[in-house]
């Protein structure tokens, strides 16, 4: 392998430098976020050494370290890694350096990251790696970070994961995490390979080259999105979502029920607010083979609600409220892929306003708009949907792709008491946010 760098030639764009070691002279470009009149920021320039500052880790599983507490500390500076060799974790898109991270915690139990600054580190900033149990990530504030913010990867013996290598029972609570990506733009302010029951709740993320949170694969299951607040995702690239998840590997676990197998713990999605604002189509964008989520209660505003392609099966998603952009026309859901008798999806009780004056269509479906009466296997009923001229359609993409009227989708069996209308007013729509973020904040205290 080869490398080229630091070469005044690639000086081209802001946020880059150059240093001439014959000079000693150092260039910067200033970017606008940091410079925003142009000239370079006063004060002292770091040139980090170091790729981990703080590191708990244990012999094993069998001889983790146990009980410790990092409150109210300091973290910045650490060298970048996105150079050092990286890994392929489970079967999702990422690649990513599994040894290093400002701050590491291997084979440890019961660690918490309370309070703590973290900001102005080049690679992720912490990695929870191998087995950990009950690691608490609360309260803290993380920004200027080249990498990922969080990241959480196990390991498994192929397809077993029984032998509980893995990240499990991670709380990350009440953090303010922003301003990453750098320099590895596929990143997130949290990412999981083969871990589970994780839960995410009351925390704010913004500002990222790629999605905010990111399940690589659904080993296990059990994890908990709740009341978070998310905007400004894929803001430098596309096809993605601000929540993004794969599963295009089966684990062997012992979650659901206890005994060994392939199929998770459902993972409930809930009361959380997404807007949009980036490239990114959905807010929860489940693609290649996602199963068994529960997402409900959540407020999108100016992206696509819901997306479950490739293969994906067996979710709910309900009791949603989504005003949609004119983006890739998907608007309300994108369910185009066949579903196996009983593992479809349910689609019920959301509302959903597709706010674009030119379309009247509400999604996606696996029908064949020649043969409606066969059945699709997804449960669509009782939904609300708001267009600009109260009529709607739905495309049918087995055989190619043919919008078919609501009225048709209903004689045929789908969407079941549910009904079209004009755009509500701004106030309804308003009104119809605010039930679910007072509700959010009396069920989890935010």
């Amino acid at each position: 392998s080869w490398r080229v760098e630091n070469a005044i030639e690639l000086l081209d764009a802001p946020g880059e430098w150059f240093y001439s070691r014959a000079a000693r002279r150092l260039y910067v470009w200033p970017d606008n976020r940091t410079s925003p009149h142009g000239t370079p920021p006063r004060g002292a320039y770091v040139v980090p050494q170091l790729d981990t500052l703080v590191a708990v880790r244990g012999d094993s599983m069998h001889s983790p370290v146990r009980d410790v507490t990092l409150d109210g500390i300091g973290v910045r500076d650490a060298r970048y890694t996105y150079m050092q060799p990286h890994g392929v974790p489970t079967a999702g898109d990422w690649a990513l350096d599994g040894e290093r991270a400002a701050v590491v915690l291997s084979d440890v139990e019961r660690v918490t990251v309370a309070n703590c600054v973290v900001r102005g580190v080049d690679g992720n900033a912490l990695l929870l790696r191998n087995y950990t149990r009950g690691v608490r990530v609360v309260d803290n504030t993380m920004s200027d970070i080249g990498g990922s913010a969080i990241v959480a990867w196990g390991s498994t013996d192929g397809y077993n994961a029984t032998r509980g290598t893995q990240p499990r029972g991670t709380v990350v609570a009440g953090n303010l995490v922003h301003s990453l990506g750098l320099w590895q733009k596929q990143s997130s302010m949290y990412f999981q390979a083969a871990a589970c029951q994780t839960t995410l709740q009351s925390n704010i993320f913004f500002d990222t080259p790629r999605a905010a949170v990111n399940f690589n694969d659904h080993m296990g299951g059990g994890n908990k999105m709740l009341a978070n607040l998310i905007f400004n995702a894929v803001l430098q690239s596309s096809d993605h979502g601000a929540f993004n998840s794969w599963s295009r590997m089966p684990f062997l676990t012992k979650v659901r029920d206890g005994t060994p197998s392939f199929t998770p713990a459902v993972s409930e999605l809930a009361f959380n607010f997404g807007f949009g604002g980036g490239n990114g189509a959905q807010i929860f964008d489940n693609d290649d083979g996602s199963n068994y989520f529960h997402i409900h209660h959540n407020v999108v505003f100016d992206a696509d609600l819901a997306k479950m392609d490739f293969g994906g099966h067996d979710s709910v998603f309900d009791s949603n409220v989504a005003v949609t952009r004119h983006f890739d026309g998907l608007n309300c859901y994108a369910f185009w892929f066949p579903f196996l008798a009983d593992h479809g999806h349910t689609f019920t009780d959301n509302r959903c306003t597709v706010r674009d004056q030119h379309s009247n269509t509400i999604g996606y479906l696996p029908c064949d708009a020649e043969h409606l009466g066969a059945p699709i296997h997804a449960v669509l009923t009782n939904n609300r949907y708001y267009t600009a001229n109260a009529t709607a359609t739905a495309v049918c993409a087995t055989r190619g792709e043919k919008a078919v009227p609501f009225a048709a989708l209903q004689a045929s069996g789908i969407e079941r008491g549910s009904s079209v209308a004009a755009w509500p007013s701004n106030d309804e729509q308003l009104a119809w946010m605010a039930d679910l973020v007072d509700a959010a904040a009396e069920k989890y205290g935010v």
